[in-house]
């Protein structure tokens, strides 16, 4: 069938208004990669001995020169971080055993050099994972990867060198396993959050209650095995000393800035708000475990950031999965509305901005979790 006169002039103009919105896009996207490179070249190197890595580094060291039952002993942490970087501030490492033992190969090398390799390759994690989610043609693969590069918890993530890459690629790969219906692996690879668990806690139970069962008992089965080798390498000293160093960093002000607790102005707000959020979550990864079977991370991940006590800007970087898969699902287009906002608020994050991403995590989780509002049937 020909089209002429009027439908043919809207479908010249519909195309016309595609084009324009790509080039808008790719050029918005390609400004915010450059902003991203000339961050990083002016932060280092004076920024380097705030990185966090030393953080890591040091407590890798810790196992091998003075024995993994002292891994949480903080006068032997001081002297590690010292031994990294001469005069550097110190900040107790809190994180599970595993979060060392991840580092651990990296000291074998001088600790600038392990540095520059894991920040390099948190880099192109990212630039991978967003490849994996686009789409064929190479205006989707390159808006994907500007989408990571151009991100601002990005920039954060180049500068601190978290533990939050490990995350990132646990909970992305998991979610393409399972689309592959790989399920054993899923859970297994999924296991590695154990390196920072709060900011992913609710992507097992998620993926539990899309009903990938294997999924769920291989996270579990690995995660204990780490959790019981964990706890015989570190003995009952180091468990204390673990426990009593996560007490004091619940209580620190600065980590509790994107906390809904402080947000909300009392820990009962907190608790309901917390008991929806999960429901939601739950819910979203139920009802799209047939439509998209890895959807199930995205709710886990947009609902743990959201009940989470202790966050960095760093870790926003997971944002990043369920604004990929969203998109992937080529949903509604308010949804897409909704998804573009929940970048813009989680490039907002990293400049302490925290009503605006809790707001748009808990829109995205409504749009997942509601069928009809997000346009399917």
């Amino acid at each position: 069938m020909r089209l002429t006169g009027p439908a043919l002039v809207g479908r010249v103009g519909a195309e016309r208004r595609r084009r324009w919105f790509k080039v808008a896009l790719a050029t918005f996207l390609a400004y915010m990669t450059l902003f991203n490179v000339y961050q990083t070249w002016a932060a280092f190197p004076h920024k380097l001995i705030e990185s966090d890595f030393r953080i890591w580094y040091a407590a890798a060291e810790i196992g091998p020169r003075w024995g993994w039952t002292h891994l949480y002993d903080t006068d032997i942490q001081r002297m590690a971080v010292q031994s990294v970087w001469p005069g550097s501030l110190y900040l107790p490492f809190a994180n599970p055993p595993p979060a060392a033992w991840v580092i651990l190969p990296f000291t074998l090398l001088p600790f600038g050099v392990a540095l520059a390799l894991w920040t390099v390759l948190s880099v192109v994690l990212l630039v991978a994972l967003s490849q994996a989610y686009a789409g064929s043609g190479p205006w989707s693969k390159a808006v994907f990867a500007m989408s990571a590069l151009g991100f601002l918890p990005t920039f954060v993530m180049v500068e601190a060198a978290p533990l939050s890459p490990v995350v990132i690629g646990a909970a992305a790969a998991c979610a393409l396993l399972l689309k592959r219906g790989r399920e054993i692996p899923a859970g297994m690879v999924l296991s590695l959050i154990i390196v920072k668990p709060s900011i992913a806690v609710l992507v097992p139970v998620a993926i539990l209650a899309a009903g990938h069962v294997r999924a769920f008992v291989a996270w579990l089965a690995a995660s204990v095995l780490m959790g019981l080798i964990s706890l015989i390498a570190i003995g009952t000293h180091g468990l204390l000393s673990f426990i009593a160093l996560n007490i004091s960093y619940y209580r620190e002000t600065y980590h509790l800035n994107y906390s809904l607790a402080d947000l909300l102005g009392g820990t009962g707000l907190y608790a309901i708000a917390a008991a929806i959020i999960i429901a939601l979550a739950l819910i979203a990864a139920h009802i799209n475990r047939k439509i998209a079977p890895g959807v199930c991370v995205a709710a886990g991940i947009s609902g743990s950031l959201l009940i989470n006590h202790h966050l960095t800007p760093a870790d926003f970087t997971l944002l990043l999965i369920p604004v990929w898969m969203v998109i992937a699902m080529s949903p509604a287009p308010h949804v897409r509305v909704i998804v573009f906002a929940l970048w813009a608020a989680g490039w907002a994050s990293s400049i302490g901005f925290a009503w605006p991403v809790a707001t748009m995590e808990t829109a995205v989780l409504l749009a997942l979790a509601i069928p009809r509002w997000r346009g399917a049937t």
